[in-house]
């Protein structure tokens, strides 16, 4: 399975921790020589900023890109993780940030952001 994102309009250098909605993952089977996009409503930016700056550089130079991708990761709100989680017991442990495999972001505060963001560590 090949996999891409896509991000358009892009006209500053991503940075570390910065949060992007609607990002399109789009994912190709070349045995089925089928594809499909996956929709993600937040992914967070985990990689250097020095590399993320001088990439971009580099593209309003028209010099080529210097990175061959991103590192990111999927963000779920709370409403959607805590369906999945609440049955096995561990939620508690996600609000107080005690479950290795789930990292809790605290809620926006200028008010847009409506509930909490939680990555799932895979």
């Amino acid at each position: 399975m090949l996999s891409a994102y896509n991000e358009e309009g892009l006209t500053a250098e991503l940075r570390q921790g910065e949060i992007l909605s609607g990002l399109m993952q789009y994912e190709y089977d070349p045995v089925a020589n089928e594809g499909e996009g996956i929709l993600h409503s937040y992914s967070i930016i985990v990689h250097q900023d020095c590399d993320l700056l001088r990439d971009f550089e580099e593209h309003q130079r028209q010099a080529g890109p210097t990175l061959n991708g991103v590192l990111l990761l999927q963000l779920q709100t709370e409403e959607e993780i805590k369906p999945k989680v609440k049955e096995s017991g561990i939620w508690k442990h996600i609000l107080r940030n005690g479950e290795e495999r789930y990292h809790l972001l605290p809620r926006a505060s200028d008010g847009r952001c409506g509930s909490k963001g939680v990555h799932k560590s895979v």
